[in-house]
């Protein structure tokens, strides 16, 4: 419900209004249309910091999860890590 009043007021400011999440959070429906983009934080994976196969499969498990392709924006890690 915040988010639906947050859209509200951005959008009488010309503002987006975006949520990021990590591929196993879940967003209520009511969430998922109240804002304008989604982005997948598509890294930080135990022992694989940062792959395009980890990264196609947190994308494609948001879509199953309901979230439509055109909402779905991709997070990159411009930073190194760490995993051994």
């Amino acid at each position: 419900l915040l988010l639906r009043d947050l859209r509200v007021a951005f959008r009488q400011h010309g503002l987006m209004l975006t949520v990021t999440i990590a591929a196993w959070q879940k967003l209520p429906q009511l969430a998922i249309d109240a804002v304008d983009a989604v982005q997948v934080m598509a890294y930080d994976h135990p022992g694989e910091h940062s792959t395009l196969v980890n990264s196609r499969r947190d994308v494609q498990v948001l879509l199953d999860a309901g979230i439509p392709a055109n909402k779905i924006v991709l997070g990159l890690p411009f930073y190194g890590r760490d995993v051994s």
